[in-house]
Formats: C-alpha cells, structure tokens, sequence
C-alpha cells in the first residue's frame, strides 16, 4: 500500500515536468506561401513567418530540438522561437521525389496433388501462383490466386472451384498481412494498361483505371499512392482504400518518407515547389 502511494505521489509530481517538456516541443509544421516556407501549428496558426528555402520538420536529436531550411542562400538550423543559427553541412539527403512504378512479376508453381485435394480444379487447366518469400501459393486462406494454361492471364477461385475474380488479370496482389488476409481481403489487380484494387467480396474499391496503384511493398504504415494521367494522389488503406488526395499532383513521395513524420507527405502542384499533405486531405500551402 505504502509503495502504492509513493509511485503516485511520483507521478502527480513528475506529471508537471513531463507536460512542461511537451509545451517546449511543440509540433509545427513547414508551411508553403508563395515560394517561401513558413510554420504552423495544427491549426494552421501561423508561429513562425514564411522566409525560408526548403523546410524541414522539427527533430530531436543531441543538439537540441530544431528543423533545418536555407535562409538567405545559407543553411540554417531554426528553434521554436524562430531564432537561426548557421550551420555547415547539407540538408537534405535526397530530394528526389519518387515517381517510379514498381511492378511485381510472381513466379510460378504446378498445382501439386495435396493443393489438388482442397479445390476443384483440372491442374491441366491452371497453374498456382505463390509468394517467393514463403514458397507457397496459397496466399488467402480460403481463395487461391491462379493462372490459366490457355490465357496465361490470373484469377482468383474458392475451394469450391468458385470463380472470384475472372481470368483477365496480369497480377493480382494481396494487401498486407499477405498470408492471413485482415485487410477487407483487397488485392491489387492489374489489367493490360491498369490497375485497380478488388475486394473479394465482389466489389471494386478502387476501379481499374489507374496507371498505377501502390503494391504492398510500397506503402509505409495506411497510406499508399495512386496515379491517373500522370497525376498523382493517396488513398487509406485502412479505411477501404479511401481515395484522401485525388490525382492531381505532378509529383508525390510517399507517406512518412523523406523526412516527414509518418503522417504526412511531400507533394507538388507545379513539379517546382513541394508542400507538406497530411492523411486528413489538409494541404499545408497558398499560392
């Protein structure tokens, strides 16, 4: 009883201190007006004026609490007040925002007797698809992703022998936890030119007309990328593939990449000058 009240006492005491450390760290934002950055905090109250080049967020780190920028064609560290200090080396490691797209090409495995035992297919028809990674096709518990002999094209069955999803499809990739489908068992499919992402309960969550979708491997934590017309935009993948940005970026890196905390993003308009987006659909910019 009496250590009980002492950890309490502890921690009515230390509460202030812990809480007083946050109020010294507050979390700001680099904030886009015209072609200068600026800060925010998270409802867009301006705390630090736009008169820098290339903002960064704030980070801990041995030196202090502080985000670097240029100002004046110099580097700068820049504190919670505002205040500056110059310093000597680059900023940044890689301003390069990714455009690329990256498509998976799944090998292939015959259809073995046990596999042949479970579902009602003619392997003379069909061959299984697997993950390389784990060396086994069955990558739904209880859907199969397989290929047809004829068309060399994919499509996703039942142990029934079901058709799911019909034969038309040049990949099909399960969302993450690839081997124990939690995700609203969303694949993402890709036709001749397209790609979309199917649930297989039947519907599309997004339809097949993106030039491209991120893969599983390309999503760092929900959010993930989408590209239509040369475009870019992001959708949530935890709340059923949720387009949160539209296309219409000319470049766009992923969530919690490049420096930004894991909520948020680089994007660009024009393809010059890059903002800061956030998974709410909120853009940190004015022209």
């Amino acid at each position: 009883m009496k250590k009980s009240l002492l950890f309490l006492l502890l921690a009515i005491m230390i509460a202030p201190l812990i809480t007083k450390a946050q109020d010294d760290k507050p979390f700001l934002i680099p904030y886009l007006k015209g072609d200068l950055f600026g800060y925010v905090d998270a409802n867009k109250k301006m705390v630090i004026e736009p008169q820098f080049k290339f903002a960064s967020f704030f980070k801990d780190s041995k030196e202090g609490y502080f985000a670097k920028a240029y100002l004046n064609g110099n580097e700068v560290k820049i504190y919670p007040d505002g205040k500056t200090e110059l310093v000597a080396q680059p900023v940044f490691e890689d301003q390069s925002i990714d455009g690329g797209i990256f498509i998976f090409s799944p090998n292939t495995k015959s259809i073995d007797s046990v596999f042949m035992d479970r579902i009602k297919v003619n392997s003379a028809d069909f061959k299984a698809e697997y993950e390389t990674r784990k060396g086994y096709y069955e990558v739904f518990k209880k859907y199969f992703v397989l290929t047809s002999k004829k068309t060399n094209k994919m499509g996703i069955i039942d142990e029934s022998g079901k058709i799911i999803l019909p034969f038309d499809y040049y990949e099909i990739w399960p969302y993450e936890p690839i081997f124990n489908m939690t995700t609203h068992n969303m694949v993402r499919v890709r036709g001749a030119n397209k790609f979309g992402v199917f649930s297989l309960n039947g519907d599309w969550a997004l339809p097949l007309e993106y030039d491209h979708i991120d893969s599983p491997k390309e999503i760092r934590g929900k959010y993930g990328k989408l590209k239509k017309d040369n475009l870019y935009g992001y959708f949530d993948k935890s709340n059923l593939f949720k387009v949160i940005f539209p296309p219409k970026y000319k470049f766009a890196n992923g969530f919690g990449t490049d420096g930004c905390p894991i909520d948020f993003a680089k994007a660009s308009i024009d393809g010059i000058n890059y903002f800061y987006v956030n998974k709410k659909g909120v853009e940190y910019y004015e022209p």
